[in-house]
């Protein structure tokens, strides 16, 4: 059965990517009048285009909730198709931090009998890049490709953000990326002692707490490997199933 996110990236494909392939059959929009249209545009929309990168973007609201931005640029090599929730590093439970992180990395492991090397080389295999971005509030998800291969990129990033079973082998697997990256460590001594020596209650208040009045909710030195090996395979399904919901996705094709 296709998942609940193939479907959004599908019919976002329904509602945007017939205009890409159109343009792979004919090698671009309106080639034979694409001097003439541009010579039409007026200095001022270059301008606008220019200062603002929102410029030209058309917004559409999916039946299921999904919004899609496109833009399309003509001539442009490649294109980019990337997918974002409005949630990341802030959402963790205090005692699991890197719980979006790690949600983030799983999504990019084994699924569907492919590894999570076969996955990455169908893209890289093809020119292109891709990748997944945690911030404190938004994760996104991104492939770049050449044109030709767009409607294969649209295709390939549902299959990211499709409900992962995630295995608690393919779990183990998925810590030590996150704690490379984030230089994540057991705890010593040391470390035990500015933990200590540095309650929050002591810390300096922060730009949210000083400016907006909204407190420290966290433990300002947390053990983050402590955090990173307590998370289960239960934790991040829940934590998947909470916030990769499609009314809370953004979609985005637009070449570059």
């Amino acid at each position: 059965m296709v998942s609940r996110c193939r479907e959004v990236l599908l019919a976002a494909t329904l509602a945007t990517g017939s205009q890409l392939a159109a343009q792979e059959r004919s090698g671009g929009p309106d080639d034979h009048h694409a001097g003439a249209d541009r010579d039409e545009v007026p200095q001022e929309a270059d301008a606008e285009a220019d200062l603002n990168p929102f410029a030209g973007f058309e917004t559409h609201y999916l039946d299921n909730g999904v919004k899609v931005w496109f833009k399309q640029l003509a001539g442009a090599p490649n294109v980019a198709v990337s997918a974002g929730v409005p949630v990341g590093s802030d959402a963790d439970p205090p005692g699991m931090e890197q719980l979006a992180h790690l949600t983030e990395h799983m999504l990019f492991s084994d699924h569907a009998g492919r590894s999570e090397q076969e996955i990455k080389d169908a893209v890289e295999g093809l020119g292109g890049r891709r990748n997944g971005i945690t911030y404190r509030d938004h994760t996104w998800y991104y492939v770049t490709i050449a044109r030709e291969h767009g409607l294969f990129a649209i295709e390939w990033l549902a299959g990211i953000l499709s409900p992962h079973a995630m295995e608690p082998d393919v779990v183990e697997r998925g810590r030590e990326p996150v704690q490379n990256e984030i230089n994540a460590r057991p705890r010593e001594l040391l470390d035990h002692l500015r933990a200590v020596l540095n309650p929050a209650w002591m810390m300096r208040p922060g730009f949210w707490q000083r400016e907006f009045g909204i407190p420290r909710l966290r433990d300002p030195f947390p053990d983050q490997w402590d955090s990173l090996e307590r998370i289960t395979p239960e934790d991040l399904r829940g934590f998947y199933d909470r916030y990769y919901a499609p009314g809370a996705m953004t979609v985005t094709f637009t070449a570059i």
